[in-house]
C-alpha cells in the first residue's frame, strides 16, 4: 500500500524522526521503551520446548513498532533502552544474553530496512503486502544468518559471554537455535505490523515503514 500524499509537516511527515518535535520524540521512546520493559516483567514468557534456555518473549515488539512507525534511529534508541533493561531485569541464562538480543534485534531491523529501501526503488513494490512480506523473509533471513555467526563465534568462550561449549557442539546446536530465531521474527514482524497499523490508524500518524 503506497503511502498518501501528506504535506511535509512536522507532526505527520514520515520523512523520519528528525522533522518531528524533539518532545514528540522522546515521549514516543519513552513509551515503546516502557512497554518493552513492562513486557520484561510480565509472566507472557516461555522457554522454548526444544531448548529451554531460549526463551519466547514479546518484549521486541514493541522496538518493531518503534521502527516502523517512526523510523531507524527511534527503533534502533527503543533497541538500546531494551537492552539496558534487560541487563538489569531479565539477563536470562547467561549474563551476556541481553547482548545477543541487541544484536538479534538490530539484525532482524536491518533486514526489513533493505526490504523497505528497496520497495522504494521498485514500482514491483509498491503494494504494501508484498513489501511487508519482502521485510519478513528479509527481517528473519538475516537475523537467523547473523547470529549463526555470532553464535558460532561466542558460545564457546567462558562465561560470561559463553558456555564453554564445545565447538562441534555449537555446530550441533545451529538448526535449534536457527528454529529460535526464524520464530521468534516471524511472530514480532507479524505483531508489530499490526500494532503499527492500528497506532498509525488511532492516531492518524502515517507509519514511516510498512504500511
Amino acid at each position: 500500500m503506497s503511502e498518501p500524499a501528506l504535506p511535509p509537516t512536522p507532526s505527520t511527515s514520515v520523512a523520519g524522526i528528525g522533522q518531528l518535535p524533539r518532545s514528540r520524540v522522546i515521549t514516543a521512546i519513552a513509551i515503546f521503551a516502557a512497554l518493552a520493559i513492562a513486557l520484561h516483567v510480565s509472566p507472557l514468557k516461555m522457554p522454548a520446548p526444544y531448548a529451554p534456555f531460549l526463551i519466547y518473549e514479546l518484549w521486541e515488539i514493541p522496538v518493531v513498532a518503534a521502527f516502523m512507525l517512526y523510523g531507524t534511529r527511534l527503533g534502533f534508541s527503543v533497541a538500546v533502552i531494551n537492552f539496558m533493561s534487560l541487563m538489569v531485569i531479565f539477563p536470562g541464562s547467561l549474563q551476556a544474553g541481553p547482548i545477543y538480543n541487541l544484536i538479534a534485534i538490530i539484525a532482524m531491523l536491518l533486514g526489513m530496512l533493505v526490504a523497505f529501501k528497496l520497495a522504494r526503488l521498485s514500482s514491483k513494490l509498491r503494494s504494501g503486502l508484498r513489501v511487508f512480506w519482502l521485510a519478513l523473509v528479509l527481517g528473519v533471513t538475516v537475523r537467523v544468518v547473523v547470529m549463526a555467526v555470532v553464535n558460532l563465534a561466542l558460545l564457546g568462550l567462558s562465561p560470561p559471554l559463553g558456555f564453554n561449549m564445545p565447538f562441534g557442539g555449537v555446530v550441533a546446536m545451529l538448526p535449534l537455535l536457527a528454529l529460535f530465531n526464524a520464530s521468534v521474527a516471524i511472530y514480532t514482524i507479524v505483531i508489530g505490523r499490526m500494532v503499527t497499523t492500528t497506532v498509525s490508524s488511532a492516531t492518524r500518524t502515517p507509519a514511516h515503514y510498512g504500511r
